[in-house]
């Protein structure tokens, strides 16, 4: 994981958050994204809308519990 992903991760879901809470649609967040990184991911609405969701859940409580992540194959699974 490259040094900045955290920091870059944490402006960018308040960035988002931000547009989407000051009234902005998902889709014009997602063509945002898209315009700055020259549609390199081809960024979608439900990827804001899922990306949003999921790092809200995640702010407030870890998503994969140890357990669970251990019920895995230990081949498929490169834990942090």
């Amino acid at each position: 994981m490259a040094l900045m992903s955290p920091v870059f991760r944490e402006i960018n879901y308040a960035r988002m958050k931000a547009l989407s809470e000051a009234g902005h649609s998902s889709r014009t967040i997602a063509s945002v994204m898209n315009d700055i990184t020259d549609n390199k991911f081809g960024f979608s609405a439900r990827d804001v809308e899922g990306y949003l969701k999921t790092n809200k859940a995640a702010s407030n409580q870890m998503l994969i519990s140890k357990p669970a992540l251990d019920s895995f194959d230990p081949s498929s699974v490169q834990p942090t």
